[in-house]
């Protein structure tokens, strides 16, 4: 079920009310996983009420970036905002995804993957909220598109929920470990997506009205669980 808050003059803030409105949601006691978009979605927590937050909160990203640099790193970049430093105070936990010394993407992948299957583990009954973000060419997360259906699925296997990867000349940083399709469609329970931009109008009218998930990964909004998009573009 997707709903749409579009032609938005402050997109940021709405996105980040909504959220604590959803913390707001949960008893006291309930475990969540709240898992960040980077880039410009990062705006969103800004606005988040830190005293929503859930007492037990497990925090991480979406999709991180294979570098030994620190401020490349998405986690790096969450671990900077003002949300986390408070959230910190108030004693959450993280799913640290900043690469080690040494350390793979693929193995980066693992470990990732490892960390998310044991917080199901351990909460069965948890929630999962997630923002996602989406770029002019549709993707999202670190889910890029591709020339054919093979090849996307050869890359997002139906039993992974992180895979690492190496997307080329489609991004500046190119070295991955992203969430799969498959958890966006099976994990969250509730997805803020925060789209900005006149230069993202047609992805994300294609995103709408296309299922075509190696053209326009950022279509599978239209299959995930529950979804309210924030945006400042105009949709007819």
């Amino acid at each position: 079920m997707i709903k749409i808050k579009n032609g938005l003059l402050k997109p940021d803030k709405e996105a980040g009310d909504y959220i604590s409105s959803v913390f707001s949601l949960f008893s006291s006691d309930t475990p969540v996983l709240f898992l960040s978009s980077g880039g410009s979605a990062l705006s969103i927590l800004e606005y988040v009420d830190i005293s929503s937050l859930p007492k037990n909160l497990t925090v991480g990203v979406l999709d991180e970036r294979v570098t030994q640099n620190s401020e490349e790193s998405n986690f790096s970049k969450l671990v900077g905002t003002r949300f986390f430093k408070d959230a910190l105070k108030k004693g959450i936990k993280s799913i640290d995804t900043r690469t080690k010394k040494n350390e793979t993407r693929e193995q980066l992948s693992e470990r990732f993957e490892n960390s998310i299957r044991e917080w199901i583990r351990n909460y069965p009954n948890g929630e999962v909220v997630v923002t996602m973000g989406m770029g002019e060419d549709g993707h999202t997360a670190g889910i890029f598109p591709t020339k054919t259906k093979k090849d996307f699925n050869i890359l997002f296997p139906e039993n992974r929920l992180v895979v690492s990867l190496d997307v080329g000349d489609k991004s500046e940083f190119s070295k991955r470990a992203t969430v799969t399709p498959l958890f966006l469609k099976t994990i969250p329970t509730y997805t803020i997506a925060y789209v900005v931009g006149d230069k993202k109008s047609k992805a994300l009218k294609i995103a709408l009205n296309e299922n075509i998930e190696h053209k326009s990964p950022a279509s599978i909004i239209n299959i995930m669980l529950d979804v309210i998009i924030f945006t400042d573009i105009n949709i007819s």
